[in-house]
Protein backbone atom coordinates (compact mmCIF):
# COMPACT_ATOMS: atom_id res chain seq x y z
CA UNK A 1 0.00 0.00 0.00
CA UNK A 2 2.39 2.59 1.12
CA UNK A 3 4.62 1.89 -2.74
CA UNK A 4 1.35 2.30 -3.99
CA UNK A 5 1.03 5.62 -2.70
CA UNK A 6 4.29 6.70 -3.09
CA UNK A 7 4.80 5.35 -6.43
CA UNK A 8 1.97 4.71 -8.39
CA UNK A 9 -0.83 7.12 -6.73
CA UNK A 10 1.84 10.88 -8.02
CA UNK A 11 1.79 9.09 -11.43
CA UNK A 12 -1.17 8.43 -12.28
CA UNK A 13 -2.31 11.69 -11.15
CA UNK A 14 0.81 13.63 -13.42
CA UNK A 15 0.18 11.19 -16.22
CA UNK A 16 -3.76 12.33 -16.49
CA UNK A 17 -2.97 15.76 -15.80
CA UNK A 18 -0.90 16.19 -18.56
CA UNK A 19 -3.41 14.12 -20.99
CA UNK A 20 -6.04 16.38 -20.43
CA UNK A 21 -3.66 19.53 -21.47
CA UNK A 22 -2.24 17.56 -24.07
CA UNK A 23 -6.11 17.00 -25.14
CA UNK A 24 -6.90 20.72 -24.83
CA UNK A 25 -3.41 21.57 -27.00
CA UNK A 26 -4.38 19.42 -29.41
CA UNK A 27 -8.22 21.07 -29.57
CA UNK A 28 -6.60 24.49 -30.10
CA UNK A 29 -3.95 23.51 -32.06
CA UNK A 30 -6.39 22.25 -34.56
CA UNK A 31 -8.87 25.06 -34.64
CA UNK A 32 -6.44 27.39 -36.73
CA UNK A 33 -8.61 30.00 -36.55
CA UNK A 34 -8.36 30.68 -32.66
CA UNK A 35 -5.46 31.90 -33.75
CA UNK A 36 -7.01 34.97 -35.39
CA UNK A 37 -9.80 35.66 -32.73
CA UNK A 38 -12.12 33.02 -34.47
CA UNK A 39 -13.88 32.01 -30.80
CA UNK A 40 -13.09 28.51 -29.99
CA UNK A 41 -15.56 25.61 -30.41
CA UNK A 42 -16.05 22.59 -28.16
CA UNK A 43 -17.12 20.69 -31.33
CA UNK A 44 -13.43 18.95 -31.97
CA UNK A 45 -13.20 16.94 -29.08
CA UNK A 46 -11.54 14.14 -30.29
CA UNK A 47 -14.81 12.53 -30.26
CA UNK A 48 -16.37 12.69 -33.94
CA UNK A 49 -19.23 10.26 -33.60
CA UNK A 50 -22.52 12.82 -34.79
CA UNK A 51 -24.59 10.51 -32.33
CA UNK A 52 -22.99 11.84 -29.33
CA UNK A 53 -23.97 15.34 -27.75
CA UNK A 54 -21.17 17.87 -27.72
CA UNK A 55 -21.51 18.07 -23.94
CA UNK A 56 -21.28 14.44 -23.62
CA UNK A 57 -18.35 14.28 -26.10
CA UNK A 58 -16.21 16.76 -24.35
CA UNK A 59 -16.58 14.66 -21.38
CA UNK A 60 -15.45 11.41 -22.88
CA UNK A 61 -12.85 13.41 -24.38
CA UNK A 62 -11.28 14.33 -20.89
CA UNK A 63 -11.98 11.61 -19.95
CA UNK A 64 -10.35 9.69 -22.46
CA UNK A 65 -7.43 11.46 -22.66
CA UNK A 66 -6.94 11.60 -18.98
CA UNK A 67 -6.80 7.88 -19.46
CA UNK A 68 -4.06 7.88 -21.49
CA UNK A 69 -2.01 10.37 -19.62
CA UNK A 70 -2.48 7.93 -16.43
CA UNK A 71 -1.60 5.07 -18.49
CA UNK A 72 1.50 6.28 -19.82
CA UNK A 73 1.82 7.70 -16.46
CA UNK A 74 2.19 4.29 -14.94
CA UNK A 75 4.27 3.15 -17.50
CA UNK A 76 7.22 5.12 -16.14
CA UNK A 77 6.96 2.56 -12.93
CA UNK A 78 10.46 1.31 -13.11
CA UNK A 79 10.13 -2.91 -13.91
CA UNK A 80 9.04 -5.27 -11.18
CA UNK A 81 11.64 -7.53 -9.44
CA UNK A 82 10.27 -10.92 -10.03
CA UNK A 83 8.73 -12.46 -13.60
CA UNK A 84 5.42 -13.19 -12.61
CA UNK A 85 4.88 -10.19 -11.00
CA UNK A 86 6.49 -8.51 -13.97
CA UNK A 87 4.14 -10.19 -16.32
CA UNK A 88 0.80 -9.36 -14.31
CA UNK A 89 1.81 -5.55 -14.54
CA UNK A 90 2.26 -5.28 -18.39
CA UNK A 91 -0.40 -7.47 -19.71
CA UNK A 92 -2.71 -5.49 -16.83
CA UNK A 93 -1.43 -2.29 -18.14
CA UNK A 94 -1.63 -3.51 -22.17
CA UNK A 95 -4.85 -4.59 -21.06
CA UNK A 96 -6.24 -1.37 -19.90
CA UNK A 97 -4.45 1.02 -22.66
CA UNK A 98 -6.37 -1.32 -25.47
CA UNK A 99 -9.84 -0.87 -23.72
CA UNK A 100 -9.19 3.09 -23.49
CA UNK A 101 -7.81 3.12 -27.08
CA UNK A 102 -10.33 1.13 -28.60
CA UNK A 103 -13.05 3.44 -26.88
CA UNK A 104 -11.83 6.28 -28.44
CA UNK A 105 -11.32 4.76 -31.86
CA UNK A 106 -14.75 3.71 -31.81
CA UNK A 107 -16.13 7.04 -30.86
CA UNK A 108 -13.70 8.24 -33.85
CA UNK A 109 -14.17 6.16 -36.26
CA UNK A 110 -16.49 3.26 -35.58
CA UNK A 111 -15.96 -0.41 -35.47
CA UNK A 112 -14.58 -1.08 -39.01
CA UNK A 113 -10.99 -1.43 -38.43
CA UNK A 114 -10.67 -2.16 -34.53
CA UNK A 115 -8.51 -5.10 -35.49
CA UNK A 116 -6.33 -3.05 -36.99
CA UNK A 117 -6.08 -0.63 -34.50
CA UNK A 118 -5.70 -3.14 -31.69
CA UNK A 119 -2.45 -5.37 -33.80
CA UNK A 120 -0.81 -1.80 -34.38
CA UNK A 121 -1.40 -0.87 -30.46
CA UNK A 122 -0.14 -4.33 -29.90
CA UNK A 123 3.26 -3.96 -31.86
CA UNK A 124 3.53 -0.53 -30.83
CA UNK A 125 3.19 -1.77 -27.58
CA UNK A 126 5.89 -4.49 -27.81
CA UNK A 127 7.98 -1.98 -29.33
CA UNK A 128 8.44 0.47 -26.21
CA UNK A 129 8.33 -2.57 -23.58
CA UNK A 130 11.22 -4.32 -25.13
CA UNK A 131 13.11 -0.75 -25.75
CA UNK A 132 12.54 -0.19 -21.91
CA UNK A 133 13.67 -4.51 -21.03
CA UNK A 134 17.10 -3.76 -22.80
CA UNK A 135 17.83 -0.99 -20.99
CA UNK A 136 17.04 -1.95 -17.99
CA UNK A 137 18.53 -5.37 -19.01
CA UNK A 138 21.82 -3.41 -20.04
CA UNK A 139 21.41 -0.98 -16.08
CA UNK A 140 21.23 -4.87 -14.16
CA UNK A 141 24.06 -6.07 -16.92
CA UNK A 142 26.57 -3.50 -16.01
CA UNK A 143 25.54 -3.05 -11.91
CA UNK A 144 26.12 -6.99 -11.60
CA UNK A 145 29.24 -6.26 -13.40
CA UNK A 146 30.73 -3.78 -11.08
CA UNK A 147 29.47 -5.79 -7.92
CA UNK A 148 31.36 -8.62 -10.01
CA UNK A 149 28.22 -10.78 -8.94
CA UNK A 150 28.52 -12.02 -12.95
CA UNK A 151 28.47 -15.83 -13.86
CA UNK A 152 30.38 -17.43 -17.03
CA UNK A 153 28.94 -16.31 -20.24
CA UNK A 154 26.83 -18.30 -22.02
CA UNK A 155 27.41 -19.97 -25.40
CA UNK A 156 27.90 -16.63 -27.84
CA UNK A 157 26.50 -14.94 -25.05
CA UNK A 158 23.06 -15.52 -26.39
CA UNK A 159 21.53 -15.32 -22.97
CA UNK A 160 23.45 -11.91 -22.50
CA UNK A 161 21.89 -10.52 -25.61
CA UNK A 162 18.21 -12.04 -25.66
CA UNK A 163 16.60 -8.73 -25.23
CA UNK A 164 18.63 -7.02 -28.03
CA UNK A 165 17.62 -10.09 -30.67
CA UNK A 166 14.44 -10.04 -29.46
CA UNK A 167 13.90 -6.39 -30.22
CA UNK A 168 15.76 -6.94 -33.87
CA UNK A 169 13.09 -9.89 -34.64
CA UNK A 170 10.15 -7.55 -34.00
CA UNK A 171 11.41 -4.55 -35.97
CA UNK A 172 12.65 -6.50 -39.08
CA UNK A 173 10.10 -9.26 -38.69
CA UNK A 174 6.72 -7.37 -38.38
CA UNK A 175 7.70 -3.19 -39.60
CA UNK A 176 7.19 -4.38 -43.19
CA UNK A 177 4.15 -5.99 -43.40
CA UNK A 178 2.80 -3.44 -40.72
CA UNK A 179 4.20 -0.19 -42.54
CA UNK A 180 2.85 -1.93 -45.92
CA UNK A 181 -0.21 -1.35 -44.92
CA UNK A 182 -0.10 2.45 -45.33
CA UNK A 183 2.33 2.89 -48.02
CA UNK A 184 0.56 4.54 -51.42
CA UNK A 185 1.19 3.46 -55.04
CA UNK A 186 5.50 5.48 -54.49
CA UNK A 187 5.88 2.68 -51.18
CA UNK A 188 7.58 5.21 -48.74
CA UNK A 189 7.50 3.20 -45.95
CA UNK A 190 8.79 -0.33 -47.26
CA UNK A 191 11.13 1.80 -50.05
CA UNK A 192 12.78 4.62 -48.48
CA UNK A 193 11.89 5.26 -44.51
CA UNK A 194 12.94 0.99 -43.38
CA UNK A 195 15.51 -0.09 -45.61
CA UNK A 196 17.35 2.95 -45.62
CA UNK A 197 16.82 4.86 -42.51
CA UNK A 198 15.12 2.63 -39.52
CA UNK A 199 17.19 -0.88 -40.42
CA UNK A 200 20.77 0.08 -40.43
CA UNK A 201 20.49 2.88 -37.61
CA UNK A 202 18.50 -0.09 -35.54
CA UNK A 203 21.54 -1.88 -36.71
CA UNK A 204 24.29 -0.34 -35.92
CA UNK A 205 22.48 1.02 -32.27
CA UNK A 206 21.89 -2.51 -31.16
CA UNK A 207 25.58 -3.44 -32.43
CA UNK A 208 26.96 -0.66 -30.32
CA UNK A 209 25.46 -1.68 -27.56
CA UNK A 210 25.43 -5.07 -27.05
CA UNK A 211 29.34 -4.86 -28.01
CA UNK A 212 29.88 -2.09 -24.79
CA UNK A 213 27.70 -4.28 -22.96
CA UNK A 214 27.83 -7.51 -23.15
CA UNK A 215 31.24 -8.05 -25.30
CA UNK A 216 31.83 -9.42 -28.67
CA UNK A 217 29.45 -11.84 -30.10
CA UNK A 218 28.85 -13.17 -33.82
CA UNK A 219 24.91 -13.64 -33.17
CA UNK A 220 24.48 -9.98 -33.53
CA UNK A 221 25.28 -9.36 -37.21
CA UNK A 222 24.50 -12.72 -38.05
CA UNK A 223 20.93 -12.65 -36.41
CA UNK A 224 21.04 -8.94 -38.19
CA UNK A 225 21.23 -10.56 -41.76
CA UNK A 226 19.39 -13.19 -41.16
CA UNK A 227 16.16 -11.50 -39.49
CA UNK A 228 16.54 -8.66 -42.46
CA UNK A 229 15.76 -11.69 -44.78
CA UNK A 230 12.55 -11.55 -43.31
CA UNK A 231 11.35 -8.83 -45.67
CA UNK A 232 12.49 -10.51 -48.80
CA UNK A 233 9.97 -13.30 -47.79
CA UNK A 234 7.24 -10.48 -46.94
CA UNK A 235 7.75 -8.77 -50.21
CA UNK A 236 7.46 -12.28 -51.87
CA UNK A 237 3.70 -13.18 -50.05
CA UNK A 238 3.17 -9.71 -51.26
CA UNK A 239 3.93 -10.45 -54.44
CA UNK A 240 2.15 -13.86 -54.75
CA UNK A 241 -0.84 -12.06 -53.14
CA UNK A 242 -1.21 -9.43 -55.68
CA UNK A 243 -0.58 -6.94 -53.08
CA UNK A 244 2.27 -5.38 -54.40
CA UNK A 245 5.12 -5.74 -56.89
CA UNK A 246 8.29 -4.64 -54.71
CA UNK A 247 11.60 -6.37 -54.55
CA UNK A 248 14.52 -4.42 -53.31
CA UNK A 249 17.08 -7.47 -52.48
CA UNK A 250 17.19 -7.67 -48.99
CA UNK A 251 19.54 -10.80 -49.13
CA UNK A 252 22.55 -7.77 -50.26
CA UNK A 253 21.01 -4.73 -48.58
CA UNK A 254 20.92 -7.82 -45.18
CA UNK A 255 25.06 -7.78 -45.84
CA UNK A 256 25.25 -4.00 -45.40
CA UNK A 257 23.11 -4.03 -42.62
CA UNK A 258 25.42 -6.67 -40.65
CA UNK A 259 28.68 -5.16 -41.75
CA UNK A 260 26.89 -2.00 -40.18
CA UNK A 261 25.93 -3.97 -36.85
CA UNK A 262 29.77 -6.12 -36.89
CA UNK A 263 31.43 -2.29 -36.90
CA UNK A 264 29.65 -0.43 -34.14
CA UNK A 265 29.68 -4.02 -32.55
CA UNK A 266 33.33 -3.95 -32.49
CA UNK A 267 33.34 0.12 -31.56
CA UNK A 268 31.41 -0.76 -28.56
CA UNK A 269 33.91 -3.76 -27.56
CA UNK A 270 36.51 -1.21 -27.97
CA UNK A 271 34.61 1.31 -26.09
CA UNK A 272 34.34 -1.50 -23.38
CA UNK A 273 37.77 -2.13 -22.92
CA UNK A 274 39.13 1.12 -22.94
CA UNK A 275 36.24 1.72 -19.87
CA UNK A 276 37.75 -1.15 -18.61
CA UNK A 277 40.91 -0.04 -18.16
CA UNK A 278 40.76 3.49 -17.10
CA UNK A 279 38.24 2.04 -14.68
Amino acid sequence: MTDFKKVWIPRILIGALAGVLAYLLLSFLTQPGALFGVPLSWDFTFCFDSRVPEALGLILGLLLWAAFGAEAGVATIPFASTGKELAARSALHFAFTAVTAVAWYVLNFGWADVPLCLLLLAVGYALIWLTRWVGWFSELADIREKLGLTSDPSPLKWREVLPYLLLLGTVYGLAMPILGIFDGPTPFFTGVFLPYIVYPTLAGTVGFHTGKHCGFTVLIPTAVYLLSLLNDLWLWLARVLGIANMAYGYVTLGLVYAAIALGFHVLGVFVRALCGSTG
